[in-house]
């Protein structure tokens, strides 16, 4: 689970998973869910890939299919 941290508050949703499916599944259910507004920025791909024990790999096709989806 990574918590994203910005310089003046801690923004509190989650994103969980292990696949890029799976990790954009989460992004969309932050903000569904409205611990993630529409438009703010995601963590740099290779901190959560870091925080997760992730590929990068797998980070950005997840991002990537969050923007071919217009999220």
């Amino acid at each position: 689970m990574f918590q994203y941290k910005r310089v003046s508050t801690l923004v509190q949703y989650q994103i969980t998973g292990t696949g890029a499916a799976e990790i954009a599944r989460s992004v969309e259910r932050a903000i569904a869910g409205g611990s993630l507004l529409p438009g703010e920025p995601l963590p740099p791909i290779r901190s959560l890939a870091s925080a997760e024990g992730l590929s990068p790999t797998t980070v950005a096709a997840a991002y990537r299919m969050l923007r071919e989806r217009g999220i």
